[in-house]
């Protein structure tokens, strides 16, 4: 805030309910957090940009989902990969659903769901794959290639036995080497 009082460029006052009091009278500032991302020797210290939340009734301070997604960001630049948004931006400019990406690509539709919303970090292998779904020649030849070969997966066949005597019989006898059981 300025010496009036009022919020600064860098500041906005959307509304927002401070989890501490229910207040409403909540403003937004960004600062920059430094946090640590790993364990024990392969620990490094990052830095992001985070919207921090400042109730003006109880003065509690807290930060939200845009706090962790501008962490994760974070994170995906120091790994190298791509971020949620980038990964989003690519599969809409290919103009598929995720279900439509996941079958072009044949990632899982829950895998594909799950780097979006930051709530998983693709290999750096998957990273590749998806730099190279940038190209649209690379999604040409994905769809033709789909459309030549016909199923990309295999068909499934299932086998049912009979359950007889003898195969009764070794079920009942089968116990594994070393384990324990109750008596």
């Amino acid at each position: 805030m300025n010496d009036n009082n009022t919020p600064t460029p860098e500041q906005t006052t959307r509304s927002f309910a401070c989890p501490s009091c229910g207040g409403t009278n909540v403003i937004t500032t960004t600062q920059t957090q430094e946090f640590t991302y790993g364990v024990g020797a392969d620990a490094v210290r990052l830095s992001a940009e985070i919207p921090v939340r400042r109730c003006g009734d109880c003065r509690f301070e807290f930060y939200d989902r845009e706090g962790e997604e501008a962490r994760h960001e974070a994170v995906c630049r120091y790994l190298r990969v791509m971020t949620p948004h980038q990964i989003r931006d690519l599969r809409l400019l290919h103009e598929c659903s995720q279900a439509d990406f996941a079958e072009l690509t044949q990632l899982g539709e829950a895998t594909i769901s799950r780097w979006e919303r930051g709530a998983l970090i693709q290999t750096h292998a998957y990273d590749n794959y998806l730099y190279l779904l940038g190209f649209e020649d690379n999604i040409r030849r994905l769809r033709q290639r789909s459309q030549r070969a016909g199923p990309l997966l295999p068909r499934y066949t299932y086998r049912a036995i009979q359950i007889t005597a003898e195969v009764q019989n070794r079920m009942t006898r089968f116990s594994l080497v070393g384990c324990m059981t109750e008596e």
